[in-house]
């Protein structure tokens, strides 16, 4: 091939390859224009937050695992005779330690954020617990009136 030719087939080329970006481009744009925006639009519901309690008795946490969504409490409440702690397992996204609970006592954690998180207590370590927090998702049902 000539020099001449060659320069020729390469501003060719080129040009092809600007087309076919372009036609890419106008083709992504016309697929987000089409896509339906109600959904995003939808009024969504106030998330769901719970509360759970925790007894700690006989050497142990009741229950040992828990499951909430995101914004839940905990309350960790010392219903037998010797002293305990809900202390957060090393290395915890948000850690916590309640302090020595004696007989009656209790400590509360809110959970802000999605995880799981271990625990023990620290004055007894083979006393171990999981809490587990979730986001919630929610379907956006609309509610259609009827007319009496």
């Amino acid at each position: 091939m000539s020099p001449i030719a060659y320069r020729r087939f390469s501003i060719a080329r080129r040009a092809m390859a600007a087309a076919c970006i372009a036609a890419s481009s106008l083709i992504t744009l016309l697929v987000l224009l089409a896509s339906p925006v109600a959904e995003a639009a939808a009024p969504q519901p106030a998330r769901a937050t719970s509360a759970a309690d925790v007894s700690i008795v006989d050497f142990a946490f009741a229950p040992s695992v828990i499951t909430l969504p995101v914004g839940s409490s905990v309350t960790w409440t010392n219903d037998g005779a010797f002293p305990h702690t809900s202390t957060s397992d090393v290395g915890s996204l948000d850690p916590w330690d309640s302090g020595t609970l004696n007989s009656g006592g209790t400590f509360s954690k809110t959970f802000a954020s999605t995880g799981v998180y271990s625990y023990h207590c620290a004055i007894h370590p083979d006393m171990l617990g999981t809490v587990v927090i979730f986001t919630p998702t929610y379907t956006f049902v609309p509610l259609i009136a009827k007319d009496s």
